[in-house]
C-alpha cells in the first residue's frame, strides 16, 4: 500500500507524464481508502485547470511555457525518488 507521501507525488507526476500501470493501480487503491489524498487530487486538479487559464487568458504575454530540458529534469527528479 502507498503511503500519502508517494501518493501525492504520484498525483503530481501525473500531471507531467503518463502514470506506469502499477502507479495508477496503487494510486487508484490508494484513493479509494483515503480521503485526504483524494481531496488533494481534486485542489491539484483544480490548481492545474485554474493555472492553465491563466496562462491561456494572458493577453500580448508570452505563453508560460517549460523547455524540453526542463521537463525532461523534472520528470527525472521524480522517477529517481525512492518511496519512504
Amino acid at each position: 500500500m502507498l503511503s500519502c507521501l508517494k501518493a501525492t507525488e504520484l498525483v503530481e507526476k501525473s500531471n507531467i507524464v503518463s502514470l506506469s500501470m502499477m502507479e495508477r493501480f496503487q494510486l487508484r487503491i490508494h484513493l479509494r481508502m483515503c480521503d485526504a489524498c483524494k481531496k488533494y487530487l481534486k485542489q491539484s486538479k483544480a490548481l492545474d485547470m485554474f493555472t492553465q487559464q491563466l496562462i491561456s487568458n494572458a493577453k500580448g504575454q508570452p505563453t508560460l511555457e517549460l523547455s524540453h530540458e526542463v521537463k525532461q529534469e523534472i520528470i527525472k527528479k521524480l522517477t529517481e525518488q525512492k518511496a519512504p
